[in-house]
């Protein structure tokens, strides 16, 4: 594509050729201007123009979970316990949250009956009977945590599977 611009007049052998690159993935887009010219002179304070370019970088997040141990039985009342190593990415240049939230209400549950536990994300206690939020002010790529789980004594309650399942969520400010 070929654009006529500047101020005063041009000879019909100059012209500024405009490219646009867009790419879609990064939302990116670039704009190059080429002056192109017959005549070997340099150019005049007239034929000087100024092209605005940004780009913008959406932010992206996300968590990758490495599970190190999902039964419990051989660890109960045994002290906290490694279950998983999250992961954390965040570009927000503004920071991030992690949501912590327990689908048992922060109980290992069978049937009716409940099994408490305690969990830690690296050393900050998690009280799951609520979603649990953690504030970052800053991006991360790859930061690793540990999510630690203590299962209570289970003296007293019937045989069976306890279960629970935590869920992280991470968002970007």
């Amino acid at each position: 594509m070929h654009l006529a611009v500047g101020t005063g007049t041009l000879s019909p052998y100059r012209c500024w050729r405009v490219s646009v690159f867009i790419r879609l993935d990064f939302v990116i887009v670039a704009f190059i201007v080429t002056y192109v010219s017959s005549q070997p002179d340099s150019l005049s304070a007239d034929d000087r123009i100024s092209v605005h370019l940004s780009a913008r970088v959406p932010p992206t997040c996300n968590l990758v979970v490495k599970q190190h141990l999902s039964d419990f039985s051989a660890h109960l009342a045994a002290g906290h316990v490694a279950a998983a190593t999250v992961a954390e990415t965040c570009n927000s240049s503004s920071g991030y949250s992690v949501m912590i939230t327990s689908r048992g209400g922060g109980f290992l549950r069978n049937g009716g009956t409940a099994l408490s536990y305690s969990a830690l994300y690296d050393d900050v206690p998690l009280e799951l009977v609520r979603p649990h939020h953690l504030e970052r002010d800053g991006p991360s790529f790859g930061t690793a945590h540990t999510l630690s789980i203590n299962v209570a004594d289970s003296a007293g309650l019937p045989s069976g599977t306890y279960e629970d399942t935590i869920v992280l969520t991470v968002s970007g400010r």
